[in-house]
């Protein structure tokens, strides 16, 4: 199988490379994951994965919880990924919670907005990739899978400097972060929080890596 990743941080591109060269950041951005798509069709890829790390909306998920989203649901539509793909993937990942995953323009930040989306969608996790790479699949042609792995779970708040991190190529923004943290230092003990929740699930995404090697 000739694998397409899609996925948002360089860093998860770092760790995905090693499933496949096919590998690149959205940014967050979905028209940008469906460029992608198309781009690795035209490569050669006979699968799409959406892979990387993710939101917790589910409040039974902690940090570096798997998660197989079967379905991604967005404003615009619910969209079906591949079952012989998610099964071949679940095979090989036994312990990933299974279901439904959504898909956000932006950055969900808050326990309410998060337990909102969790009771309105029945969703696990959210991102901002995998429905711009789910329709693009769908356009081409190719099956596809969603895997993801919680970083901030459902009861965490995200802090202003989170939220400014990441540029529009997955690269991380440490001048605005820190504009960020100058401006209100207060938000430093979260901030933290964060940064130690990413690295659990960073692990957990080396994990899955090695499983499915």
């Amino acid at each position: 199988m000739r694998l397409g990743i899609v996925t948002g941080f360089e860093t998860e591109a770092r760790i995905l490379s090693k499933l496949s060269p096919l590998v690149g950041c959205a940014g967050g951005k979905a028209d940008k994951a469906a460029t992608l798509a198309a781009q690795f069709a035209d490569q050669g890829c006979d699968a799409l994965l959406s892979c990387g790390i993710a939101g917790g909306l589910s409040p039974d998920l902690p940090p570096g919880s798997v998660v197989l989203g079967r379905k991604v649901r967005s404003v615009h539509g619910l969209l079906a990924a591949s079952d012989p793909l998610c099964d071949a993937l679940a095979q090989r990942l036994p312990g990933a919670a299974q279901g439904v995953v959504a898909a956000s323009e932006e950055i969900i930040d808050s326990p309410v907005a998060k337990r909102s989306l969790h009771h309105s969608y029945g969703a696990l996790t959210v991102d901002m990739e995998s429905f711009g790479l789910a329709r693009a699949a769908l356009d081409l042609g190719i099956p596809f899978a969603i895997l993801r792995v919680v970083a901030d779970p459902a009861h965490r708040a995200l802090p202003s400097a989170a939220l400014v991190g990441m540029d529009e190529d997955g690269g991380i923004d440490i001048v605005s972060v820190l504009r960020s943290v100058l401006f209100n230092p207060l938000q430093i003990p979260a901030l933290i929080r964060v940064a130690l929740d990413t690295q659990t699930a960073l692990s957990s995404l080396k994990d899955v890596v090695k499983r499915l090697r």
